[in-house]
């Protein structure tokens, strides 16, 4: 058993963690009032994949192991995708796939993306998709067989050559 991952649903500690960030951020950003968009699973995928990018491009690492598949509506996590079908929006307190985040981990997320992240909590969920649609990433993957956004071209795409 991965000591990294929970039993129940496969999903990594640190992908928890993700999520935990992106529902407390979107539901006590400054913007909440302005922000009517529902957490719901489509717009969770889009943001963690924003998020994911946006980790890898500030610290040259990845923010969870889970890999991105390029789905019809752009990329998601399958674990994450089956673990929540069915659920109309992703909230803290009835998810039970859910931990909560602890404050310093939070704070330390916010710190590294979180002034980027803003731009992408704005958006609608449908411009996010249309976003994620126009993301080299997601088109290459989208025209291989296996359809997995691949660590290696995520690295390349922002590697200095």
């Amino acid at each position: 058993m991965n000591i990294d991952s929970s039993s129940e649903t496969g999903l990594s500690k640190k992908i928890i963690k993700s999520i935990n960030f992106i529902i407390k951020y979107h539901y006590s950003s400054s913007f909440q009032n302005q922000n009517t968009n529902k957490l719901t699973q489509l717009r969770m995928q889009k943001l963690l994949f924003f998020a994911y990018i946006l980790y890898f491009k500030n610290n040259r690492s990845f923010l969870f192991q889970e890999n991105f598949s390029a789905w019809s509506y752009g990329p998601v996590v399958e674990q994450l995708f089956f673990v929540s079908k069915g659920k109309t929006e992703v909230v803290f307190e009835n998810s039970e796939f859910i931990i909560p985040i602890k404050e310093e981990d939070f704070f330390m997320l916010r710190k590294k993306i979180g002034k980027y992240f803003v731009f992408y909590n704005e958006k609608s969920t449908f411009e996010l998709v249309k976003m994620s649609h126009d993301s080299l990433l997601w088109k290459k993957s989208k025209r291989k067989k296996t359809g997995v956004i691949l660590k290696k071209d995520i690295r390349d795409m922002f590697t200095k050559k």
